[in-house]
């Protein structure tokens, strides 16, 4: 996460690097990149090297959403295919500048599925759920499991179209992953990581020109206004952004603000504002904002 490099960089220690969401993060590609290189020595028999090479920048790649490949995946057998396709969805740590889903939400699905077990087994007990050492509001398990959903609404109505105008399964369904996610590459002779966008029709390309959109801004517009209030002089807003990033924040204030659309100035008019990082994927902005 941006941040983090911030307050490395300001406190001058690198124990702020031990972070719940990097190391599972860092977790996530070790072990993706050793069973990958693992099943490229049994299967394919490329040298040790070689195949831990390419499986850790294929890997690294598709992960943090950058979209280069140093070859063709798909014709490393079924497994890789497998693996590469969930991987589309992990994308990097929530407050970077990466695609997919992010670590966090899958760390926070997680932790609430635990609680509910607990719950399950000790119908009475009061459970915290705590991530980083401090404890998670609602607000943001909320956050999180809406985005889920949509994400995989979005999944299922693209796919939906990008099968009605003829492309098959398999295309259709990396196709949708990969522009929601925001990966680059998908899955299949078409917009494998040896093809392209190309070939597609006009339409499908809108279609996933416009799922991109949505990717890459988190779901914004569909971001909520809670708890607005009317003061005199002034009116209060409290925006809780289902996205962690800085700028996404931004953008979410500078687009949605009464006669500041599309305006970034808006954040001149912001007084006694209060930016809160108690958690990297529900940061919350209060202030006070000066009627037009």
């Amino acid at each position: 996460p941006f941040m983090l490099y911030v307050r490395i960089l300001i406190q001058r220690s690198m124990k702020k690097f031990l972070d719940q969401q990097v190391e599972t993060f860092l977790a996530i590609i070790i072990l993706a990149t050793l069973i990958l290189a693992g099943h490229l020595i049994a299967s394919k028999h490329l040298p040790v090297m070689d195949a831990i090479t390419h499986s850790a920048f294929n890997i690294v790649s598709m992960i943090t959403t950058t979209g280069y490949a140093s070859a063709d995946y798909t014709l490393w057998g079924h497994f890789s295919i497998a693996l590469f396709f969930l991987a589309t969805f992990v994308g990097g740590c929530s407050g970077s500048t990466t695609g997919g889903m992010k670590i966090f939400r899958f760390q926070l699905s997680y932790l609430y599925l635990r609680d509910q077990l607990r719950k399950l087994v000790h119908p009475r007990g009061v459970f915290a759920i705590r991530y980083n050492g401090k404890v998670v509001e609602n607000d943001i398990i909320a956050s999180a499991a809406a985005f889920s959903f949509m994400f995989f609404v979005s999944l299922g109505a693209v796919t939906l179209l990008l099968t009605a105008l003829g492309l098959d399964f398999l295309t259709s369904i990396t196709a949708a992953v990969t522009a929601l996610a925001n990966v680059g590459p998908g899955l299949g002779e078409i917009i494998g990581p040896s093809g392209n966008f190309e070939p597609l029709p006009d339409i499908a390309k809108w279609i996933l020109a416009v799922a991109m959109i949505l990717g890459r801004l988190d779901y914004l517009l569909l971001s909520y206004f809670s708890h607005q209030y009317s003061g005199e002089g002034s009116q209060y807003y409290e925006i809780a952004s289902i996205s962690g990033s800085a700028t996404n924040m931004a953008i979410a204030l500078a687009g949605a603000l009464p006669c500041h659309t599309g305006n970034m100035g808006a954040f001149t008019n912001i007084t006694q504002s209060q930016l809160r990082h108690d958690l990297p994927g529900g940061s919350i902005i209060y202030g006070s904002i000066d009627p037009c």
